[in-house]
């Protein structure tokens, strides 16, 4: 399968991404690709110094999509760990890939439209990049314990938030928990280095995101401690 390369400016000194996007991909995808990180590298000095330390973006109809060649490492990481992933980082090539195929088994109801999910992808990886190991700080990793004890309490008295059941969205956003056991009670053990890098990177993501979505209204009423603590570390 033939690729092709879009390049957009960012608003990095003296820096162009390369975007390079698999046939078959939707337009939507493209545009989105290269709305967000322009409005990303704007978001703050953080921000902009992770945009401008990235080289490229590679989007993929699904892992079956031939990479183009200069990136053996990005499609070796594909292949052996992160053939079912949404997104992820290659630091070694300076680049994040998303999986066009992978977004169409969400929840569009919860996550919105296809291209968005994609934007919140491209947000989330980025958000790795910033991270700079702040998630696993004192201050970020006292927030999330806080966070995971409102939860436990949560599912204890059956709440709800935006009409869904909490327990039932701990099971759609356990990915941005990992490690955390709700079934016997919540503690240190259950902080695990994973689950505070996937928290913070999602955090990242739902700051930056200007279109409405429930899965972001609900991540942030169920993380509004470590959503507090991303947004004064990238500001």
């Amino acid at each position: 399968m033939d690729n092709f390369l879009l390049t957009t400016s960012v608003s990095a000194p003296n820096r162009n991404i390369n975007v390079y996007v698999a046939d078959g991909v939707d337009n939507k995808f493209k545009e989105n690709t290269c709305e967000t990180l322009n409005s990303i590298s704007c978001f703050s000095k953080k921000a902009q110094k992770a945009v401008a330390n990235l080289r490229n973006v590679i989007v993929l109809k699904d892992s079956m999509s031939v990479m183009p060649a200069k990136f053996a490492r990005t499609k070796h990481k594909l292949n052996k760990h992160a053939s079912d992933a949404y997104g992820f980082v290659c630091k070694t090539d300076k680049a994040i890939v998303i999986n066009e195929h992978n977004h169409k088994r969400k929840d569009v109801s919860l996550e919105g439209s296809l291209e968005s999910q994609v934007s919140d992808t491209l947000s989330h990886e980025i958000g790795h990049l910033i991270d700079k190991n702040y998630s696993t700080s004192p201050r970020f990793v006292n927030a999330y314990l806080k966070d995971l004890k409102n939860i436990e309490q949560m599912i204890k008295n059956g709440e709800k938030v935006n009409s869904r059941e909490v327990k039932d969205m701990v099971v759609y956003l356990k990915h941005y928990m990992e490690g955390a056991d709700f079934s016997d009670g919540i503690d240190r053990r259950d902080v695990s280095r994973e689950g505070l890098r996937e928290n913070f990177a999602e955090c990242f993501s739902t700051i930056v995101d200007e279109k409405p979505s429930e899965i972001n209204d609900i991540f942030k009423a169920l993380f509004p401690n470590t959503m507090a603590q991303t947004l004064n570390f990238v500001i």
